[in-house]
């Protein structure tokens, strides 16, 4: 026992050392992208005690993130030393995620498993920028932990863990509020078919997880008038869906306008950048000339309302765009930047395969009473449709990479058991 612990320890704090060492190598030391963004915002929390300027509105992503910065932004920490916070989520996954799989595997191959990936490829880019993903990363990994556990035994604390949890994997990516709608509805239809005390267990999970999101939803009516409202990126992902184009596959594009929802007082500013001669702009000219005189708010439904009309004149393009969102989840192309996808971008595929292999054994998940699997099968699968239908890109596949194994070896451990998956105590595999 002792000496597994040491095993463990060993490889954490080599493995940390190593993403240590390759952020600060590979990632340097200014923002990038939607770095800018969340220093805003955690600025703005600091200067104004509120997450936007009410006169804005613009809600383009969770608080999850900001809150994390505001402390770290107070001290002037910089930005390649706030993304070192990466480095210890992703070990803080692999001691989670090499103790779940012991479940399933001796401990030689959890280790193994886990080690393999966080080190992943897909995973590494990810930890070289400070973006909500790392964070989901940790949180799914501590949710399918939470799930696992509540399936095989009570545990009010459970309860608790997994609804703090799954709020915050909420408050950080918005996406995953109407996941936990899906699985919150679905707890209570399972409850009243199947009649399994445990199901009351995860019910109270996702209603507590409401609850807690509660106070941020409050503050979104205040701002915004409208409830439940979590933000509104939502109508410029969708209208970019359904728009056909010289070369367009359903990117969304940066604003158009001078929207800026940090005051003038930050640091970092949000620059948006001159597109005008872009030829995306050009064919959607007249809708962006509508775009501009709106506010964040006005614009989402705007938007909302012209992604819904290009629909139903024209489905095909939508289809096709949903094809290509596809491509991106996985290979991260086509991009109007970047046609080819990178040679690590094809490893991905083996997690395509994984869902090959879940889908496979569909039925077995379904008609078991391997309640974890099930829900986390609908976890999976309403993430994976929502962002199909909005918005895709490699990164956003990346987080829910811990959710595919845990299936995968579910799956794998009801056939190579022949057994049922209706008991959670099963052999482990050699």
């Amino acid at each position: 026992m002792k000496r597994d612990k040491l095993i463990i320890s060993l490889i954490a704090v080599g493995l940390l050392a190593f993403l240590t060492l390759l952020i600060g190598k590979l990632s340097g030391n200014e923002l990038k992208g939607d770095e800018y963004r969340f220093f805003g915002y955690a600025e703005y929390l600091l200067l104004e005690g509120k997450y936007v300027m009410d006169s804005d509105g613009l809600l383009w992503n969770g608080p999850g993130l900001p809150i994390i910065m505001t402390p770290l932004v107070y001290f002037e920490v910089s930005i390649l030393k706030i993304r070192l916070l990466n480095a210890f989520f992703l070990v803080a996954a692999f001691l989670i995620l090499q103790y779940l799989f012991r479940s399933f595997l001796s401990k030689k191959y959890a280790l193994t498993l886990s080690l393999a990936l966080v080190l992943f490829p897909a995973v590494l880019k990810i930890a070289l920028v400070f973006y909500t993903e790392v964070l989901c990363f940790l949180l799914i990994s501590i949710l399918i932990y939470c799930f696992d556990r509540l399936h095989k035994r009570r545990s009010r604390l459970l309860v608790l863990g997994t609804a703090i949890c799954f709020s915050y994997l909420v408050l950080t990516k918005i996406i995953f509020f109407f996941v936990l709608l899906i699985l919150l509805l679905s707890s209570f239809v399972l409850k009243l078919r199947k009649g399994d005390p445990l199901l009351q267990q995860f019910s109270s999970a996702f209603s507590l997880s409401l609850i807690f999101i509660l106070p941020y939803l409050l503050y979104t009516y205040q701002v915004t008038g409208k409830f439940p409202y979590l933000g509104n990126s939502g109508g410029m992902q969708i209208y970019w869906m359904t728009v056909d184009g010289q070369e367009h596959t359903g990117e969304w594009h940066p604003f158009p306008g001078d929207w800026n929802p940090f005051p003038a007082s930050s640091t970092h500013q949000w620059s948006t950048g001159n597109y005008t001669n872009e030829v995306w702009y050009q064919e959607n000219k007249m809708i962006i000339d509508e775009w501009k005189k709106l506010g964040p708010i006005e614009a989402d439904s705007y938007l909302k309302q012209m992604a819904w009309q290009n629909i139903k004149s024209q489905p095909l393009i939508y289809l096709k765009n949903i094809y290509y969102n596809a491509s991106r989840l996985i290979l991260n192309i086509p991009r109007d930047q970047n046609r080819k996808a990178g040679k690590s971008a094809w490893l991905n595929f083996i997690f395509v395969i994984g869902i090959g292999f879940i889908l496979f054994n569909l039925k077995k998940l379904l008609t078991g009473k391997h309640t974890a699997a099930l829900f986390l099968l609908l976890f999976l699968g309403s993430y994976l449709f929502g962002s199909l239908l909005l918005c895709g890109y490699a990164r956003f596949f990346v987080i829910v990479f811990p959710v595919i194994v845990y299936l995968c070896l579910v799956c794998w451990k009801s056939s190579s058991t022949h057994l049922s998956m209706n008991e959670p105590g099963l052999p482990k595999l050699p």
